[in-house]
């Protein structure tokens, strides 16, 4: 959205096409994309656009996944660094949509000093491959759900993805976080090198 940044990232990067403009405003062409890459903006606000349904556009966050499903061709892979609250939120709407259109390749929960060093916030994030499907389906996957876990006479939402597959969870799950909205919910690291225990176990899947 800076113009400063976008000159920038056209001098660093020339064989690159930079649009200095909001992802609702771009003019992609849809059905087109082989892979679409994001580290997903947080926030409680909408966007403006009429193709995508409304309750996808509540929240940015929401709208940079329901949006790019439109642009990627079928099977584009897309590979986003999200909350951990797309996959753990209690209200499963928004991935019942998303898995009528995605297939979930992989996601890669990561642990909370993931970005302290470069970005000075210490919060859960996960990564998720996704690609999307020929046609659309009604099936619901696993991933669409969430499980309680509990530690500490506290409890929250934890995607059945994760509670079934702890060891795509980079860290070690507890609820000794900074409370937030009621949660205490975090991933301590367990001194892995996260670029290498990440390549490890996408060759696991």
């Amino acid at each position: 959205l800076d113009s400063l940044t976008a000159d920038i990232l056209k001098l660093l990067h020339p064989e690159s096409k930079v649009f200095a403009e909001g992802y609702e405003r771009v003019d992609f062409p849809c059905n087109w994309f082989d892979l679409a890459i994001s580290n997903v903006p947080f926030g409680d606000y909408g966007v403006v656009k009429r193709e995508i349904p409304s309750f996808l556009r509540k929240s940015i966050h929401n709208f940079f996944f329901a949006n790019t499903v439109s642009l990627l061709r079928p099977g584009g892979v897309l590979a986003f660094i999200t909350s951990r609250f797309t996959l753990d939120k209690k209200d499963s709407s928004v991935r019942a949509w998303l898995a009528r259109h995605l297939d979930l390749l992989a996601a890669v929960r990561l642990p909370n000093n993931a970005f302290k060093e470069n970005a000075g916030t210490e919060v859960v994030t996960d990564v998720l491959f996704m690609r999307k499907r020929f046609e659309e389906t009604k099936d619901v996957p696993l991933w669409v759900e969430t499980e309680f876990f509990s530690q500490n006479y506290r409890q929250t939402s934890v995607n059945r993805y994760f509670m079934r597959n702890p060891q795509m969870i980079l860290g070690v799950q507890s609820m000794t976080g900074t409370l937030y909205k009621s949660d205490g919910y975090t991933v301590n690291s367990d001194d892995r090198i996260l670029d290498e225990a990440m390549k490890d176990i996408l060759r696991s899947v």
